[in-house]
């Protein structure tokens, strides 16, 4: 979908002394097909994407997608790009990037991988990048998914996050 992001990952894993290996088989993981209901479906692509990687001979796969690594991190040895980087000896190779940047969690980060301080440690780590928390960033907001399904044991978004931030068209009289 955003060939570019994946691009930059190698680039990244590499400036991190990490090889990338993608096998050539590599297909859709699944994920997005479990998310969705078709769990059984899904999970065959899942299965078959673990099966590439282990016939590939790598030591873990390494995933920037945190919805992919939500349910792949059930089969194996699976970690999202924050827990590589965020220990990685990249001291000195980062530019400095004057912004002033805040973090939204992933949802699938977050609650189902429970990688919260990773990301935020990777971006501590760049110089001059200046990162201010996000209140309430925990909070459920259903992007990708329309509000259609919310996991137990995650609190729906919260009123002030859902109303718009202008009125609609035509609607002041």
């Amino acid at each position: 979908m955003f060939p570019y992001v994946n691009a930059a990952t190698i680039r990244v894993l590499a400036l991190a002394g990490y090889e990338a290996v993608i096998p050539k088989a590599h297909q859709c993981c699944g994920s997005l097909m479990v998310h969705g209901g078709e769990l059984e479906r899904g999970r065959v692509f899942v299965r078959e994407t673990i099966d590439e990687f282990e016939r590939a001979g790598v030591d873990f796969v390494a995933v920037n997608a945190a919805g992919c690594g939500s349910v792949m991190k059930e089969y194996g040895e699976v970690r999202d790009i924050s827990q590589l980087l965020a220990d990685a000896p990249l001291g000195g190779r980062l530019r400095p990037l004057p912004l002033t940047v805040t973090y939204h969690d992933a949802c699938h980060l977050a609650h189902g991988q429970r990688v919260r301080q990773e990301p935020r440690k990777l971006l501590r780590a760049i110089p001059e990048l200046r990162l201010v928390e996000l209140q309430e960033s925990d909070f459920l907001v259903a992007a990708g998914r329309s509000g259609r399904a919310v996991p137990v044991g995650v609190r729906p978004m919260r009123p002030a996050k859902a109303e718009p931030t202008a009125e609609p068209a035509g609607a002041a009289a």
